[in-house]
């Protein structure tokens, strides 16, 4: 896309676009049957964002998966500001190039509140601060789907807020 063709996508000089927030989060039923588990999970997401997670609890319980309501089952954190700055610059720069088989983000990632959500499945493999303790860290991607990743861009639109993270570095795929 030439120049012209983004500067007419911001003809307010205010309108421009931000990330509010990241979320980072990772959810398994291995969580309920092994403490070990959630402790790994929370020691995990504290390395790679620098920040204290906050565990997440079952909603309502499902018979066929053997939960109960009120069970832990993941845990999540919030990224603002400094954090969230620094967890982008890791993630650009040293966490997305270590993924074998990544190809790219595309738009359809993109939900209509212009969030972006991805995963990343082996997050050990992924971030360098994991990698020399693997033994420890080797069941975050286990039995579950890794690393959820929520990036939510203060857009009016999909074509704004894709257009941004590919300005910020991002791998986009069209």
């Amino acid at each position: 896309m030439n120049e012209l063709a983004l500067r007419d996508l911001f003809k307010n000089p205010n309108d421009n676009c931000s990330i509010n927030r990241i979320i980072v989060s990772s959810a398994s039923k291995d969580a309920i049957k092994n403490d070990e588990y959630l402790l790994t999970t929370i020691l995990g997401i504290e390395l790679i964002t620098n920040q204290q997670p906050s565990p997440t609890f079952m909603r309502r319980s499902i018979a066929g998966f053997n939960v109960r309501e009120g069970e832990p089952i993941g845990c999540k954190v919030t990224l603002r500001k400094s954090r969230m700055k620094s967890f982008l610059h890791v993630l650009l720069m040293d966490a997305l190039p270590r993924i074998p088989d990544f190809s790219g983000i595309s738009k359809s990632q993109f939900d209509d509140n212009c969030q972006l959500h991805f995963g990343i499945k082996d997050p050990v493999s992924a971030f360098s601060i994991l990698s020399p303790h693997y033994e420890l860290f080797q069941r975050l991607g286990k039995g579950s789907v890794g690393l959820q990743i929520t990036i939510d861009v203060n857009a009016s639109n999909k074509d704004r807020a894709f257009n941004y993270l590919r300005s910020l570095g991002f791998p986009v795929v069209e």
